[in-house]
């Protein structure tokens, strides 16, 4: 069990590798859906002209609003988007982003450096997987 403790210790830096996807805020939902197919990721960053995030768009907002609706792929991305997502610091351990994930109900976490901006995402099969690799070397 301590190494479970140990290896939930490493910091978001250590175990992420995915840079940030993004689009501009007004950028059409079609732009969003082919950024996530294209690097098969579940999420977008949305962010305005000076790369401040504003939001991020998923795989459910596809589910739960563009997929019956396909004159919805010209609307601007901010339509669907989540607002003001919560972030983390890739300075914070993976306890706290599992917590934060938890509690919040989501699956996907952008990481902004000390200014705020987007750096990176990190996703909870992220974690898991770097959870099983390091239990597996032990």
């Amino acid at each position: 069990m301590t190494e479970l403790f140990e290896v939930l210790e490493y910091t978001i830096d250590e175990i992420s590798s995915q840079k940030a996807k993004y689009v501009i805020q007004t950028d059409p939902v079609k732009k969003a859906i082919d950024i996530m197919r294209d690097n098969r990721t579940g999420c977008c960053l949305v962010v305005d002209s000076s790369m401040n995030l504003c939001g991020i768009f998923t795989e459910r907002d596809v589910l739960n609003y563009i997929i019956d609706k396909p004159e919805y792929l010209d609307q601007p991305v901010e339509k669907f988007m989540t607002r003001n997502p919560q972030t983390i610091g890739g300075n914070e351990s993976m306890v706290i982003a599992l917590q934060m994930m938890s509690n919040g109900n989501f699956r996907n976490l952008p990481i902004v450096n000390l200014e705020g901006k987007p750096t990176g995402m990190i996703a909870i099969s992220d974690i898991m997987k770097f959870i099983a690799g390091r239990l597996n070397e032990k």
